[in-house]
């Protein structure tokens, strides 16, 4: 037999948000729960983006103190690579460059990513 549960969460979404998804936001949300889930990555997610219908949809997601998922919902970026980091990736990411940027004479050095599945 198979049931189902419900879960509550909060999602945030950006001005932009608002103004490009209006009444489609909380539908988004949810999708965006699905996508989370999809990536296989934990719920600590620095960045997603996924489409729903002609919508790019960019969602940063943590669980907060109290224990409850919280996702931040902005508009994506077409320029973007479809790709899902989580916040240690960036921190490992980060602390990476900074060993690039003491090597490097002169030269900017920025976060380069390189993410595998």
């Amino acid at each position: 037999m198979v049931r189902r549960g419900y879960a509550t969460f909060r999602y945030i979404p950006t001005q932009a948000a608002v103004a490009a998804f209006g009444s489609r936001l909380e539908p988004i949300a949810a999708q965006a729960i699905r996508a989370i889930a999809r990536a296989g990555k934990g719920f600590d997610i620095a960045h997603l983006q996924f489409k729903r219908g002609r919508d790019l949809v960019a969602v940063r997601s943590r669980v907060g103190p109290s224990g409850e998922l919280e996702l931040e919902i902005d508009i994506g970026n077409p320029q973007l690579p479809a790709v899902v980091f989580t916040e240690e990736e960036l921190r490992a990411a980060d602390r990476h460059s900074h060993r690039r940027e003491r090597r490097t004479t002169g030269q900017a050095a920025g976060t380069v990513f390189s993410l595998t599945r």
